[in-house]
């Protein structure tokens, strides 16, 4: 199992790479994202910025037991009853190797989005000024992703859940009394694959015309990213609901994000500024 993983995101990105040369003709020639390319791009590094300041604060945690209740304060195991009865399947499946099984498909994931638009953006001979169609795709995609992280940080922060390994004594105390090991609500991994697929399946949505392909494109994103959400689950790192939570999020927030920011095809559009009227999430903020 541990080599049908990388096979998959191989397959997955094949087929990713070879949506662009089905871009319809007819598809609009003016970039699918009516953003400024700078103010997105700066707002998104605003996004990423905080996030990686609010992940540091999970130091403040180490060396101290993950569950308000453990059954043995000297080894801070977790007791097992207080599992959700949904969760519960789920934790009896252990894979060592998923972990970083479900690293490489994130990692894949998260480049999809940006690979794609690169694609689309050399290979469709119709789209007028490629490396600014380019340019808005990746600056609105690093954007979404910027606030898919900051909310799924923000809730890991708040609701603070030990992680499933905190209930397991096959894991090494160091870990089960590691800081990261009570921010198990949302599952990251999850919500930043499904909000890569997301923004994948917005862009397909666009600028693919041959509704066959277009559908392969965005089952292999989201299936791609159901199966980082499973191994997540199968590492011992997340349970069911956290990994359900962290697709609904990311699927939720950067659908948003990008949705509210589509080109509309007017001329205002074209000519490289936002259209009157449209949702602009840039510096200062514009609507």
């Amino acid at each position: 199992m541990g080599r049908a993983q990388p096979k998959l995101c191989l397959a997955a990105l094949a087929l990713l790479a070879a949506a662009p040369l089905a871009v319809r003709a007819e598809a609009p020639e003016a970039p699918t994202f009516d953003v400024r390319t700078a103010d997105t791009a700066l707002v998104g590094a605003g996004l990423w910025v905080t996030s990686v300041g609010l992940a540091a604060q999970i130091d403040r945690w180490a060396e101290t037991p993950a569950c308000r209740a453990s059954v043995d304060p000297a080894t801070g195991l977790c007791d097992v009853g207080r599992i959700f009865v949904i969760d519960r399947p789920g934790f009896r499946h252990y894979w060592r190797g998923a972990d970083e099984a479900s690293d490489v498909l994130l990692l894949s994931l998260l480049t999809t989005p940006f690979a794609y638009a690169g694609l689309r953006s050399g290979l469709d001979g119709g789209l007028d000024a490629s490396a600014e169609a380019f340019g808005r795709s990746a600056a609105v995609s690093f954007q979404a992703l910027g606030a898919v992280a900051l909310s799924t940080g923000l809730l890991k922060l708040i609701v603070r859940r030990p992680r499933p390994l905190t209930y397991d004594s096959r894991f090494a105390r160091e870990e089960r009394f590691d800081g990261d090991a009570r921010l198990s609500f949302p599952s990251g991994h999850t919500s930043m694959a499904f909000g890569s697929a997301t923004l994948l399946a917005v862009m397909a949505h666009e600028e693919i015309e041959d509704p066959g392909l277009r559908v392969a494109v965005m089952a292999s994103g989201f299936g791609a990213a159901a199966a980082t959400g499973y191994l997540r689950i199968a590492a011992r790192k997340h349970f069911l609901t956290d990994v359900l939570a962290g697709a609904a999020l990311g699927a939720g927030v950067a659908g948003l994000v990008a949705g509210l920011q589509l080109a509309d095809g007017s001329e205002a559009a074209s000519a490289g500024a936002p259209a009157p009227g449209r949702f602009h999430l840039g510096w200062g903020g514009t609507f």
